[in-house]
């Protein structure tokens, strides 16, 4: 039975973090300071614009540097994580510029309720990407909630065994090999199976920390 946490879960020392970098992250909001210095210049720089435009570059500068000032929550940039107790997705709403960074709730998936782990070509609806897809049983309102922004179309999806009641999502970055993603996942999964119930396993075999 999956679990809805109020807070971000507390791992095991053998986990595994799907999730974009930090520097990435970086990145992005040192690039939204550097467009809002940009519009900023040109408001003072050229007189010849009509003072709404002027006030329609401030406005936009203002609106990009209280975007890149505003302290973002962890989960922004993780996908999910796993360990030996199954798969872990934080809100959708950890990605909204609006949310509260204390509220964002995570979605505790076991693995008994996944199946079908494999690298395919998913369809998604902005394009065809080979990636890391896996089926989750889950009820509408979680995949509303946790699952939605990954979602791929059951069409792509090979029937075989799945449940009916389960939700397609996929991965796929440039920043981790889908094999070695696959296997780690598998590896937990196998684990897990093999006695029934979670095991505990030597945190220095790790396979992949926090990046």
């Amino acid at each position: 039975m999956n679990k809805i946490l109020s807070a971000r879960p507390e791992f095991s020392d053998d986990h595994f973090i799907y999730r974009s970098p930090r520097w990435l992250e970086a990145t992005y909001l040192g690039l939204l300071l550097l467009i809002a210095g940009l519009l900023a210049y040109l408001a003072l720089s050229i007189n010849s614009i009509p003072l709404p435009l002027t006030l329609m570059l401030w406005l936009a500068s203002g609106i990009l540097v209280l975007i890149a000032l505003r302290r973002r929550h962890e989960a922004a940039s993780i996908y999910f994580a796993c360990d030996r107790g199954g798969v872990y997705f934080p809100s959708i709403r950890s990605r909204s510029i609006v949310v509260p960074t204390t509220d964002v709730s995570w979605l505790h998936v076991p693995w008994d309720n996944i199946s079908d782990i494999r690298i395919q070509l998913f369809l998604n609806e902005a394009a065809n990407t080979r990636g890391v897809v896996l089926s989750i049983v889950a009820t509408d309102s979680e995949a509303r909630e946790f699952l939605a922004h990954h979602a791929v179309l059951k069409d792509a999806i090979p029937r075989k065994s799945i449940p009916t009641e389960s939700f397609p999502v996929g991965f796929s970055t440039f920043f981790h090999r889908h094999s070695e993603v696959m296997s780690i996942l598998k590896r937990f999964q196998t684990a897990t199976s093999a006695t029934g119930n979670p095991i505990e396993t030597n945190p220095e075999r790790t396979l992949a920390r926090d990046n």
